[in-house]
């Protein structure tokens, strides 16, 4: 039975404990310290119902990282109703995609699967493409006004060529730094720009961006 470690959890104290997805179920590893005398038990729970999450999240597991050919029974097994709600949940269907078709698994997904995920991935990749676009017109935008700044998460990734494809990263919106007290400047500057404020966080410093030209 090959097990694979999905997700640690340490308790406060002397105590922690090791959660483990299997493809028969879940297990329980436990560590624990009584008097600095070390104590160690499993508990494995064996239950039908926990297959299909095991064998959905093994296949995209293996689809993203696994660079050996995977067992074409795995795709057999998969329930695909689960499988397509954890990667859309966790915004990986366009990754999804794009490494099933470098590595020829999609012949291996039912049709209206295939089709669907293609979709995405050509919708998203449109879209990071104006999201590109966008971020350098930032960039010039505080260049005129010689604000350092430095663009984070997604938008750098994509700017910075992370991905062998610019579709493959599902971005939300384009996150960038600067210095505090460029707040009131950056916000006239982009109001003059075609960009208004769509919401303050003084407790995180974060003020948030609605390009007008594009919402009206």
């Amino acid at each position: 039975m090959c097990s694979r470690n999905l997700l640690s959890l340490k308790a406060f104290g002397k105590s922690n404990a090791l959660f483990n997805l299997i493809d028969d179920g879940i297990v329980w590893s436990i560590n624990l310290s009584i008097e600095s005398t070390p104590i160690s038990f499993n508990i494995l729970f064996i239950s039908d119902s926990f297959k299909p999450l095991c064998l959905s999240v093994k296949l995209l597991i293996n689809i993203l990282f696994n660079e050996k050919e995977i067992n074409k029974d795995l795709f057999k097994k998969t329930n695909y109703h689960l499988f397509i709600k954890i990667i859309s949940e966790h915004n990986l269907i366009p990754s999804i995609y794009y490494n099933s078709s470098v590595k020829n698994y999609l012949r291996y997904f039912p049709v209206d699967l295939n089709k669907y995920i293609k979709e995405i991935f050509e919708i998203n990749k449109e879209r990071n493409k104006v999201l590109v676009k966008e971020s350098l017109e930032f960039s010039r935008i505080l260049y005129t006004k010689n604000i350092n700044h430095v663009f984070i998460k997604g938008a750098a990734y994509i700017l910075g060529n992370l991905y062998d494809d610019i579709g493959v990263r599902m971005i939300g919106d384009i996150d960038f730094l600067i210095e505090k007290n460029y707040e009131q400047e950056i916000i006239q500057l982009f109001d003059e720009n075609g960009y208004k404020v769509s919401g303050i966080d003084n407790l995180c410093s974060k003020i948030d961006f609605e390009n007008i030209k594009t919402s009206s």
